[in-house]
């Protein structure tokens, strides 16, 4: 028992102990970052590279919970994104996997006597991202980052897939999903 509550104990420090920042370890509180995509060459080019102009846009504007947070407990730092070869920090995205999954299947209401025809695409991805100190090509930060996305459209009629939006769009949303989560926690670590 005793041994148990002091494998807690040191759990629970090492849970609170201080993650240096990306701008404690670089020293600066303007960090140059590079945002870079590892291709994958069995994955669709075209929704890799939008997911790439995302992975900007995101990074440059993060969700409005994440500004607050950051004027809340004043640690806002300043994040540019740039092309040349002064960047601090080099920021790779790697789509590992995307499976994309369209069913067709009929559900009944007892009580009224109706049958739907249902529709559902769904797409689930893992992006890898890798944060790297360019000058000492020391990986700060590698995670691998789960998205989903699905859409449903049911109809007395008959099966409808032409109401539902197309799947490279879900596939998109699913990539964009891991993207916010990267994005937050980047920003808690900036």
């Amino acid at each position: 028992m005793l041994r148990a509550i002091s494998i807690l104990v040191m759990l629970l420090i090492l849970s609170c102990a201080h993650k240096a920042t990306f701008r404690e370890i670089l020293s600066k509180e303007t960090i140059n970052a590079k945002v870079k995509l590892v291709e994958n060459p069995s994955g669709n080019l075209a929704i890799q590279k939008v997911a790439l102009r995302s992975l900007k846009e995101k990074l440059l504007n993060p969700p409005p919970d994440v500004k607050l947070k950051l004027k809340i407990t004043k640690k806002e730092g300043k994040l540019h994104l740039t092309e040349n070869k002064n960047a601090d920090l080099l920021i790779t995205m790697e789509l590992k996997k995307l499976k994309y999954e369209e069913k067709r299947y009929k559900t009944k209401e007892e009580d009224m006597d109706i049958t739907y025809f249902c529709v559902e695409r769904q797409a689930k991805v893992n992006v890898l991202f890798n944060v790297v100190n360019t000058k000492n090509n020391e990986v700060l930060f590698a995670k691998v980052y789960r998205g989903k996305f699905y859409k449903r459209y049911c109809d007395e009629k008959g099966y409808k897939p032409e109401k539902l939006p197309k799947p490279d769009f879900i596939k998109l949303k699913a990539v964009e999903d891991a993207l916010e989560a990267f994005v937050r926690e980047f920003y808690s670590l900036l």
